[in-house]
């Protein structure tokens, strides 16, 4: 599924994951001024991949993650005060409950003295923009800045299943990747050919596996023989022609 700080179109508006559950994944809109945590079940979001509502965007506050600031300069140190204010919230493992937050929140406010609106404001700047220090900084700062960038050093994506020579092994949910294509592009009144079924199902094993290299994404060879294997000539041609 989808790994904490990534961020995906679903149904034309991005979302940003912000944490991990066992059946469900706690998300925030990006388009939404008043946006809060929300939780959305693996399931739902499993099956809107599957009917291509939801694809992986890029992270418009992605340079963020990369800036650092000089030790004491004035802006490092308004990053650092803003972030401790939110700190006992944001690092609460149950963030995502209404409730708990609130109850954070209000002692925070009796024991600082900020104001309801700063947390609100700064929660969801941290959370929308990547849930890291840098979040915090004004606004002209995610043009670039001033500061230097570093690099990822953590290959993201799915697991290896390459065998040389053979290809990736196609497990249960490739083939239901496989079929997927098939059944919408291939044996439609469209008549697509079957490399642009196969381009489309590449897509949306992309979207379920990102940054995989090339060589382990299933090939067309591999979903052609699981059509000539799976798809009896009879039920091609059915499909094929009960449109005409």
């Amino acid at each position: 599924m989808f790994r904490i700080n990534e961020v995906f179109r679903f149904d034309g508006k991005l979302y940003r994951v912000l944490a991990n559950l066992p059946e469900q994944q706690v998300c925030i809109s990006l388009d939404d001024e008043a946006a809060l945590p929300l939780l959305i079940s693996k399931s739902e979001l499993a099956n809107a991949i599957d009917s291509e509502r939801i694809t992986r965007a890029d992270d418009p506050y992605e340079k963020l993650h990369f800036l650092l600031l000089e030790e004491g300069s004035p802006i490092k140190v308004k990053r650092d005060k803003n972030y401790d204010l939110i700190k006992p919230i944001v690092s609460d493992p149950h963030f995502y409950v209404p409730e708990i937050r609130a109850s954070i929140m209000n002692r925070l406010i009796t024991e600082q003295g900020a104001t309801k609106q700063t947390y609100y404001r700064l929660l969801r700047r941290y959370w929308q923009r990547g849930q890291t220090p840098n979040a915090l900084l004004p606004d002209y700062m995610n043009s670039g800045g001033k500061g230097k960038k570093r690099s990822a050093d953590k290959k993201l994506g799915r697991p290896r299943k390459y065998m040389p020579g053979i290809g990736v092994v196609i497990d249960a949910h490739i083939e239901k990747l496989f079929r997927i294509a098939i059944d919408r592009y291939l044996l439609t009144d469209k008549k697509h050919s079957f490399p642009y079924a196969y381009r489309k199902f590449k897509s949306l094993y992309e979207t379920y596996y990102p940054e995989t290299l090339e060589s382990e994404i299933p090939t067309n060879w591999q979903m052609l023989h699981f059509f000539k294997r799976e798809y009896s000539q009879v039920e091609k041609i059915q499909k094929r022609t009960r449109f005409c």
